[in-house]
């Protein structure tokens, strides 16, 4: 089981705020190429940090002590700088602090 990273987070948090969105719906959202996204949601059911047919995160597998989950809205034109901030923790769980 391989951690997650920013990208696999950012698909994550818009699976929280949308979690019936269709594939193409969370690749618009988050900037990618919906095979990626299909990819990436693929790999995460396959690793059991997602469960099939479903969009939330199995926080047990992640290897996470942390129990809560929480988001966060961040205005367009500020969602960069966060991005970029959140790639630099060292630990995903940081990201959901």
């Amino acid at each position: 089981m391989g951690p997650i990273d920013a990208t696999d987070a950012r698909i994550l948090l818009a699976l929280d705020a949308s979690p019936r969105a269709p594939v193409i719906e969370v690749a618009a959202r988050v900037g990618l190429a919906r095979r990626t996204v299909q990819h990436r949601l693929g790999r995460l059911e396959e690793e059991g940090l997602l469960q099939l047919n479903s969009t939330r995160a199995i926080v047990d597998n992640l290897g996470f002590r942390v129990r809560a989950v929480i988001s966060a809205e961040v205005q367009q034109d500020h969602l960069a700088p966060v991005v970029e901030d959140l790639a630099r923790r060292s630990s995903p769980v940081a990201w959901w602090k």
